[in-house]
């Protein structure tokens, strides 16, 4: 069969992650959750579609992409492969680097799901209930934006302090930082996005 050119893009993007990469996907992961916390009406271009659906579709595709790679990072950082394990091999995932050859793995990638499904393997959480319910609400975000549009739905501001709760648990305990963070929603939200070392 011969090569597209959509398959030479594919390529591109191809790869088997080391745990060293983890540093890249924390980075760009708070790229996106930094961008969301702040991202204002003003701040979106006139189109066709009211600024402030506009807004609201971005910043929650922002979080739910965010917090994926966040999780990615922190899954690497760990010791743990994120390509998947060829479907012959004896290992699953999630599989330690020390005890899965890199032939053993798929260029593919672990889904969002499978990483929350696997998270408790990788990181002690000491509050696993509250911090799945806010990486679960960012899944859903991320699905929802990625693949469909709404016009509108029901706000709920708890739906973004539950999401701003399990990231501050996620940088505790698989970071060792503190995370200040508002994803500033309504007009008298004050954005925030701040970390620090714990140590």
């Amino acid at each position: 069969m011969p090569q597209t050119q959509a398959n030479e893009v594919e390529l591109q993007f191809v790869r088997r992650f080391a745990a060293t990469d983890w540093v890249l996907f924390k980075r760009m992961a708070e790229a996106n959750l930094s961008e969301a916390a702040h991202l204002r009406r003003k701040d979106m271009h006139p189109s066709g579609v009211n600024s402030l659906l506009a807004r609201n579709v971005r910043k929650r595709l922002l979080i739910g992409l965010g917090t994926e790679l966040l999780l990615k990072a922190l899954f690497l950082k760990a010791g743990y492969g994120i390509n998947l394990p060829h479907k012959k091999s004896a290992n699953k995932f999630p599989s330690k680097f020390e005890v899965i050859a890199e032939e053993q793995l798929q260029a593919k990638t672990a889904t969002f799901d499978d990483c929350l499904k696997s998270l408790s393997t990788v990181v002690t959480l000491h509050d696993e209930q509250l911090t799945k319910e806010g990486l679960k609400i960012a899944k859903v975000f991320r699905n929802k934006e990625a693949h469909s549009v709404i016009e509108a739905h029901t706000f709920d501001p708890e739906t973004y302090r539950t999401i701003e709760t399990a990231l501050r648990a996620l940088y505790r305990d698989a970071f060792s930082e503190e995370l200040r963070v508002t994803f500033a929603m309504t007009k008298d939200d004050k954005a925030i996005w701040k970390i620090k070392s714990q140590a």
